[in-house]
């Protein structure tokens, strides 16, 4: 087929601009950051998200620049050119608002990275440790200079990526694929100068600014959990890339197909799920044979086209995948049929659920479920393969990590990209052995590759939940929430307003109720919940 045609000027000058307003509105964000930092230490505000949304002249400042970029996107992608030719382009830009959220989404993950998932209790104030709260105050600078210059080269290559007869790609570029380069792209080195330890800016003022002021690191960043130099850079450097990366996948849709890819090495050069998009985990507890179950599996293939948000679907036929050796026909049928290859097919992630009633359960009977997930019979020559297990009714107590981490080995010897996704549901441990059974914190933690911290409604969530300290070693992919009897999307946002503060790499709302089961509709506000996390 014929390659795509580059951009025309009118085109380039769209993408070009808003992206600029994500620059601007996101240095912003930064400079909102730095000022409330320095209140806070003062004692003039009790933490940085509070100072920020309550300050009328930081509202200000930021509603401007907000604007702005509306503005730019009325007057450089709205209507057509000269010859007729839509200004958007088919390819990049999606929304007007778009650079506002992707600026607003890195502001909350720089937070995270700075502060740690405690956010509310992580600036120290000059009352309690002067010279911590200034290295503090100081090293968000620096992060910020980071994230600054990442910005403005990307922008630069992506400039010059667009325009005919220049490189990176002479013809223009055309494709999200092409524009995504840009994201390793440092000709000059001044990305190297700002962020990349031993030399760069961070390093230099954890040293001059941390060290040689007599602060201890562990203090000034407890959630680093490391005292040198060099890990609490990486420590705060990668998130803060992290949040950068997402944030220029969310102005422009870059790269929907390869996005964690992109971003899991953009952050520390490793391919490890530390920096990926949110995505969506639904139990679909519901049959698609009869009562709701026919709307709810009809649903799931909708928004599973969409592409973004990824989407993870809980397959639980009968408390689990039924007796065998088949699968319920109303799922997969002898065609090979159904819903379930649907929803697979539109590109859905499917996991088996299986139980484990907090550790009493068999442990060969919760293998012989794992067993039927993987058994191609199982899926009536549909050749379907799952792409990791849901194990519910996790136990919390330490001494049964080995039953959990059995089991997780045990579907990795299946499959060694399989992911494992236990549910204990609520963030607490508990050791009823007094260390006796020799398993820590961190070992019950890894012992599955996603937890489910939370599970629960909103209310309790707002009132209640405190992220555990331990999370703060974990990428934010480690972690996911239910929320079930959240009433409307406005609800929805009230939680959205704080978790994004916190580690959560997978969520799901429905306003469906606990009694008599939570998971066999979709919400009502299904579509705002995958247009609110289509954003990375």
């Amino acid at each position: 087929s014929p390659a795509a045609a580059a951009l025309t000027k009118a085109q380039q000058a769209c993408v070009v601009g808003m992206n600029a307003s994500w620059q601007r509105t996101s240095a912003v964000f930064d400079k909102a950051t730095s000022t409330c930092t320095k209140r806070v230490a003062k004692g003039q505000d009790v933490n940085v998200p509070d100072c920020v949304f309550s300050s009328d002249a930081i509202a200000n400042t930021v509603g401007k620049s907000i604007n702005g970029g509306l503005l730019t996107y009325s007057k450089k992608c709205d209507d057509f050119d000269g010859d007729g030719v839509p200004k958007l382009s088919p390819v990049f830009v999606a929304t007007p608002f778009d650079f506002a959220f992707a600026s607003q989404i890195e502001w909350t993950r720089a937070i995270t990275a700075l502060y740690g998932v405690n956010f509310e209790t992580g600036t120290i104030t000059e009352a309690a440790n002067k010279p911590a709260a200034l290295c503090q105050a100081a090293v968000q600078k620096a992060l910020s200079k980071c994230a600054g210059v990442r910005r403005k080269v990307f922008n630069a290559c992506k400039k010059s990526a667009l325009a005919v007869g220049k490189d990176p790609f002479p013809l223009g570029a055309t494709t999200p694929a092409e524009l995504a380069t840009c994201t390793s792209f440092d000709p000059k080195g001044a990305i190297a100068k700002a962020c990349a330890a031993p030399d760069d800016k961070v390093s230099q003022t954890l040293a001059e600014q941390c060290v040689d002021k007599g602060v201890d690191l562990t203090v000034a960043f407890p959630h680093c959990a490391a005292g040198d130099v060099t890990t609490v850079q990486s420590c705060l450097q990668a998130p803060t890339s992290c949040a950068v990366c997402l944030a220029i996948h969310g102005v422009d849709v870059l790269g929907a197909d390869n996005i964690n890819a992109d971003c899991d090495l953009y952050d520390d050069a490793v391919a490890n799920r530390s920096c990926t998009p949110v995505e969506i985990l639904v139990p679909a507890y519901a049959n698609p044979c009869c009562g709701a179950g026919p709307a709810m599996w009809s649903g799931l293939a909708t928004a599973a086209s969409l592409g973004r948000p990824p989407l993870n679907v809980i397959l639980n036929p009968a408390s689990g995948p039924g007796t065998g050796p088949e699968i319920d026909p109303n799922y997969v049928n002898t065609g090979p049929a159904g819903p379930l290859l649907d929803v697979r097919a539109a590109g859905a992630s499917i996991y088996g659920y299986v139980s484990t009633s907090f550790a009493t359960r068999a442990i060969a009977d919760a293998k012989a479920d794992i067993d039927l997930y993987y058994s191609a019979a199982y899926w009536r020559g549909a050749g379907v393969q799952v792409d990791g297990i849901f194990l519910d009714e996790m136990s919390s107590d330490l001494p049964n990590v080995g039953y959990y981490q059995q089991l997780r080995d045990y579907v990795h010897a299946k499959d060694a990209g399989a992911l494992v996704i236990a549910n204990p549901g609520q963030p607490a441990t508990q050791d009823t052995s007094s260390g006796a059974s020799g398993f820590t914190v961190m070992d019950y933690a890894t012992a599955a590759d996603v937890l489910v911290t939370y599970e629960g409604t909103d209310e309790d969530y707002l009132s209640s939940y405190v992220s555990p300290v331990w999370a703060d070693a974990l990428p934010a992919s480690h972690f996911a929430h239910l929320f079930h009897g959240v009433a409307d999307d406005t609800a929805m946002q009230d939680v959205i307003s704080i978790m994004q503060f916190r580690k959560v790499g997978m969520v799901y709302f429905t306003d469906d109720v606990l009694v008599p089961n939570p998971w066999d509709t979709l919400p009502s506000y299904f579509p705002t919940e995958l247009e609110i996390f289509q954003l990375p």
